[in-house]
């Protein structure tokens, strides 16, 4: 190159190599990581800089090997060699896998297990209870201690509750503690004296899954008739009971609910009832009076 008159050779180029052992890595069940080399070495160069996939500068010297914890998946490493001829760049990686015997459960390599989760019903049947205008059913499904090494948690899309014509039923699912062994599911908008049939399934890391079917059958809808509190007319009454928030109309099971605890009251009159059937000859009329609540 000539300058200026005067002919000068151009800086040569840095070179860099860089290489990763293993690059096909393993690691071990329980753990999370394990150890790789990175090796670099480089040449016409005044700057070094060899880094992680996230960044983090992992040594600075010109030529270097360094021992560096590998996760799971791909784990990229970048050797940048600055000099007075220009910069270069190599990269190289290496790529982890869990041990044979387990398998990735987020970011850990989990052992697996050849026993099969065990899945029971707590207490022998599902609670039943209305609110506002709807049945529901309780139930909670414990596993054993195999839950631990095999699955991080019960799965909440493999919870089902279906009558006998598969017609599936509004389900929320929680869990009853933060160890996450068991659940609890909720079926809401139930038909009374009805056959269901709710499912759980639990897989595996291993590859199996666990069923269990609870069936059960709603009570029939209570009595709510004759009402508990019925005042003749002339006596004297003191305020009115207030319904729930939501319960407005008598169809709804709240508002029978309220009939039969003596939440509604009743004032008989001396009118009579014609032209009805024969059982419900002379029935008297009857008003009820209660306190709807308005939604804030």
């Amino acid at each position: 190159m000539n300058i200026n008159g005067v002919c000068t050779t151009p800086s040569p180029a840095p070179v860099a190599t860089l290489s990763v052992t293993p690059s096909s890595c393993t690691i071990a069940a329980g753990d999370s990581k394990t150890k790789v080399n990175v090796s670099y070495a480089t040449s016409n160069a005044t700057t070094v800089k060899l880094v992680n996939g996230l960044g983090t500068t992992l040594s600075t010297a010109l030529s270097a090997g360094v021992n560096v914890d590998a996760f799971l998946g791909s784990n990229d490493y970048q050797v940048t060699a600055t000099g007075s001829g220009g910069t270069t760049v190599q990269s190289a990686k290496a790529t982890c896998t869990c041990a044979a015997g387990s398998v990735a459960n987020g970011a850990v390599c989990a052992a697996t297990d050849s026993t099969k989760p065990v899945l029971s019903v707590r207490g022998s049947t599902p609670a039943f209870s209305t609110t506002s205008n709807t049945l529901s059913a309780t139930i909670i499904v414990d596993s054993n201690g195999v839950l631990g090494a095999n699955v991080s948690r019960l799965p909440l899309g493999y919870m089902t509750v279906v009558d006998s014509s598969n017609a599936g039923r509004s389900i929320t699912v929680n869990f009853t503690d933060a160890s996450r062994k068991a659940v609890q599911l909720v079926a809401s908008g139930l038909s009374y004296a009805t056959a269901y049939t709710a499912t759980f399934a639990l897989p595996d890391l291993a590859g199996n899954t666990t069923q269990l079917a609870v069936p059960f059958t709603t009570p029939a809808e209570a009595v709510w008739w004759p009402p508990a509190t019925i005042t003749p007319m002339g006596v004297k009454v003191f305020g009115a009971n207030q319904l729930p928030e939501g319960c407005t109309s008598w169809l709804e099971p709240c508002w029978k609910e309220a009939v039969r605890n003596g939440i509604v009251k009743f004032v008989d009159t001396p009118a009579k009832m014609v032209g009805l059937p024969t059982a419900n000859k002379d029935r008297s009329v009857v008003f009820a009076y209660s306190e709807i609540q308005q939604p804030p």
